[in-house]
């Protein structure tokens, strides 16, 4: 089930689950474990998260989670090391 919809782009709704996950996650994570724990949080089945984007990927995966996390980590909110990213 994602995050209810909020205006602006969709990828803002998960901001805050991917803050949450890095909590639980240490503080960093490599961009399949902040995924695969975002996902168990909001308890998206494995069906949901096989939707491809129009480039044949996961639409949940690597489309608004990918999307969240790049954009946390270019508006200056976190300084990942270069071996550890956000998403």
């Amino acid at each position: 089930m994602a995050p209810k919809a909020s205006s602006g782009p969709r990828f803002v709704q998960y901001f805050d689950p991917i803050l949450v996950a890095l909590h639980h996650l240490g503080g960093s994570a490599r961009p399949t474990e902040a995924i695969d724990r975002v996902a168990r949080d909001l308890k998206i089945t494995d069906a949901e998260r096989a939707v491809p984007n129009q480039n044949g990927q996961s639409r949940f995966d690597n489309g608004n989670l990918a999307g969240s996390g790049s954009c946390i980590l270019t508006t200056d909110g976190f300084k990942a090391p270069a071996e550890t990213s956000v998403l």
